[in-house]
């Protein structure tokens, strides 16, 4: 479907439009380990997978701060399907350490979806015209609905891996055909199960050059990608974790409704509860707080993209902090709700359940859980830092 279709309405009134019909299904996708197709179909509807792709191949190339308040907007309906438009959305931005005929091959078609997962790495072949891919990969998350996948691979040139001058293994980024991998339905997890991030196997999957790349820092994005590709992988890590957010407002949104209940075997409303009181502004304030980082970080990395300034290691650092703060806030703003719903909120059939678990599970994140909070501390420190997506 070609984007004009959606032309005449900006992404987030189109989020906000969407919304309804994600939340309908978000139970069925919990419940297939995928998202439905009314579901995939209002995102490829409205361009929700392409956000970040450049307008020259056909996407919306939003700007990363407003990337930030369509995803938060999909999440209040549904985290899976905001995930998995989070993961398009990074996966596309990363497109632009790819040659422009690459680029062009990915993401040139109007439903093209973009997916995949860099651990662990797979291995790789040089033979002429491009790589032969092999391997396994975990939280392939949009696997599923995806068009190209995208991974990490170790390169072998005869016995050899190819390593950099300090001797340590080269890596690879590569987009594979999703036609050319296998799909192992084995995503059975606490929460986000609709996201369908289930392993992907390659075997001796061919990937021409132009589609592959050397993961170092990108000195010199593809003609598609303009100033947002100097911030690199940050645009899409704060994208994923806008999910967080998405679900704290969704469960306090659904807390101030659910404030008319009178508790079994008592006499006054939540809402005339002191506790539920507190509770509910001590989660509403962890919520503005965590957004406000989060957009404070990306807008002031945004302004100095703008105007060509290179991204530091401190700017990294903010990315980072920022990220980790939004997805242990949010948790914790969903468990202050959580404590106030009393046996509504334990029901299989409510929606504070998933919430419960669906924040948690984003804690749970390698990008934003709690040990990145010390790679943080090493920036500030000044130490040498053991997060390798700092030197990106």
């Amino acid at each position: 479907m070609a984007l004009t279709q959606a032309q005449s309405h900006e992404p987030l009134q189109l989020a906000r439009e969407i919304a309804p019909v994600l939340r309908a299904e978000a139970e069925q996708g919990e419940k297939d380990r995928r998202l439905t197709p009314a579901a995939v179909d209002a995102l490829k509807q409205t361009g929700m997978y392409r956000l970040f792709r450049p307008k020259s191949l056909g996407g919306w190339g939003l700007d990363p701060v407003s990337g930030l308040d369509v995803v938060e907007v999909l999440a209040t309906a549904d985290a899976s399907a905001a995930w998995n438009v989070s993961q398009a959305m990074t996966v596309d931005s990363i497109a632009a350490w790819l040659p422009a005929e690459g680029a062009e091959q990915i993401l040139g078609d109007a439903d093209a979806v973009t997916c995949g997962a860099w651990h662990p790495h797979r291995t790789a072949t040089k033979v002429d015209g491009g790589y032969r891919l092999s391997g396994r990969t975990q939280f392939n998350s949009n696997c599923m609905h995806a068009t190209s996948v995208t991974t990490l691979a170790h390169v072998t040139n005869g016995e050899e891996v190819i390593t950099d001058p300090n001797g340590e293994p080269m890596t690879l980024l590569a987009y594979m055909p999703a036609d050319q991998v296998e799909i192992i339905p084995n995503w059975e997890t606490l929460g986000l199960g609709g996201t369908g991030s289930h392993d992907v196997v390659a075997e001796d999957v061919f990937v021409p050059d132009c589609c592959t790349a050397w993961l170092l820092p990108l000195e010199k994005p593809n003609k598609h990608f303009g100033k947002q590709a100097s911030l690199t992988t940050w645009p899409g890590i704060a994208v994923q974790v806008a999910v967080s957010l998405g679900v704290a407002q969704a469960a306090l949104e659904a807390l101030l409704e659910l404030s008319e209940k009178v508790p079994n075997y008592t006499v006054s409303s939540l809402r005339d509860r002191p506790i539920v009181q507190c509770r509910i502004g001590q989660a509403a304030g962890k919520v503005l707080a965590a957004r406000a980082t989060l957009r404070q970080s990306m807008s002031d990395a945004w302004e100095d993209a703008q105007a060509g300034v290179q991204i530091t290691d401190e700017r990294r650092a903010q990315f980072q902090l920022a990220s980790c703060q939004a997805a242990e806030l949010s948790a914790k703003a969903v468990d202050d709700v959580y404590v106030c719903t009393g046996t509504t909120g334990i029901r299989n059939a409510g929606r504070f359940q998933r919430y419960f678990r669906e924040a948690h599970v984003m804690t749970q994140h390698a990008f934003f859980g709690p040990a990145r909070f010390q790679n943080v501390g090493e920036v500030l420190l000044g130490v040498p830092y053991t997060w390798g997506f700092f030197a990106i």
